[in-house]
């Protein structure tokens, strides 16, 4: 074959190949289309096109929570071992808790501040705040107010409960949740407390609950209010005589360490209340909102069960551990109590009508 046929022919099959290739790669370039489109479609399927992820619903949130209890309290307990894995477990871990226990971010009036500005999320208040709603939370105090916990029960996951829930947000709070102190008792260091007349002249520590001091003032002890953080030190150094507290709080706080007499009064059935800033709670989104409220919920439930559980427990630990106990008829001081309420009427007539409606709740 002569030289030029031959390059002649070797040029066509090279113009050949080439538009060969750029057919296939204009195929494999429809067919790449075709796929992406797909894949597309069965990822929307209604053909549009997808909005932008928001990834604000995998924030997490941190919880800063307070209370002035001592690690082995009850008051402690149904937040670490109840609150605490609740909230995480209803929200995915998409919240952690922080907690600060036995007065680490000071005392109650502290910590009470320190929410109603929202740089604390929620803490346990007492008597102790009753400036917050002073006619209600006194109310609350009042010696003798509940026949039993069944009573108590009821008038706090009843309606009176809920106007308690509805009474603080104005002061920057809100209550998640009620839990119980349980009955009061006295103790000192002197002697047996047999009748009214075997306290005259005490020096008694009490909360600075108005309706504590009245009480015992109309007692005729020498009535000193502090926080409960600076207790035991004074009943060490005989600073205090005694004081009166439930059987946990009592054990706690280890004043059997530093009382002999234990008299069972039973004056006053105690409530506390489990509370969140409202400025920080309104600001969460509803689900985190709704589990925190759920949790502390549970929570509460957790503590008054446990508390009343443990009761009987903490008498006979008292009991064995060098406190010796008395029963005073109770009648000699439901008589001196009926000054409190007196006191209780004048200063907040309006509270009248709240008194009989906790009251009636017993029937």
């Amino acid at each position: 074959m002569p030289f030029a046929s031959a390059n002649a022919e070797s040029k066509d099959r090279m113009l050949r190949r080439n538009r060969t290739m750029k057919k296939c790669r204009f195929i494999s370039l429809l067919l790449a289309v075709a796929l992406m489109l797909s894949v597309t479609a069965c990822g929307n399927p209604s053909g549009t096109t997808p909005a932008s992820t928001d990834k604000s619903d995998e924030k997490t949130y941190v919880i800063k929570v307070a209370n002035q209890w001592a690690d082995t309290s009850v008051h402690t307990k149904f937040i670490t071992e109840k609150f605490i894995p609740r909230v995480e477990e209803l929200t995915n871990k998409r919240v952690k808790v922080e907690f600060y226990g036995n007065n680490s971010l000071g005392n109650e009036f502290n910590q009470v501040e320190q929410t109603q500005m929202g740089k604390l999320n929620m803490c346990v208040i007492s008597e102790q705040s009753a400036s917050l709603n002073p006619a209600m939370l006194n109310a609350m105090m009042l010696p003798y107010l509940f026949e039993d916990e069944a009573h108590w029960d009821k008038v706090v996951n009843g309606e009176i409960g809920k106007k308690f829930g509805a009474s603080l947000p104005a002061k920057g709070l809100r209550v998640l949740g009620f839990t119980e102190n349980g009955l009061r008792v006295i103790t000192n260091s002197k002697r047996p407390i047999n009748s009214v007349a075997d306290l005259k002249g005490l020096k008694i520590r009490v909360s600075s609950s108005e309706m504590s001091i009245a009480l015992f003032e109309a007692l005729e002890t020498n009535t000193v209010a502090t926080t409960i953080g600076e207790v035991f030190s004074a009943l060490q150094t005989n600073t205090f005589d005694g004081q009166e507290n439930p059987y946990n709080t009592i054990r706690s706080f280890r004043f059997n360490e530093v009382q002999k007499y234990l008299a069972e009064t039973n004056h006053v059935l105690n409530t506390m209340y489990f509370v969140a800033s409202e400025q920080w709670l309104t600001s969460l989104p509803e689900d985190i909102r709704g589990a925190v409220e759920q949790a502390a919920k549970e929570a509460c439930q957790y503590q008054v069960k446990m508390l009343r559980e443990a009761a009987a427990a903490d008498k006979k630990f008292l009991l064995e551990n060098g406190m010796t106990a008395t029963t005073p008829d109770v009648a000699e001081f439901k008589k001196a109590a009926e000054a409190v309420y007196e006191k209780y009427y004048q200063k907040y007539p309006d509270g009248k009508d709240l008194v009989e409606e906790i009251k009636a709740a017993a029937k």
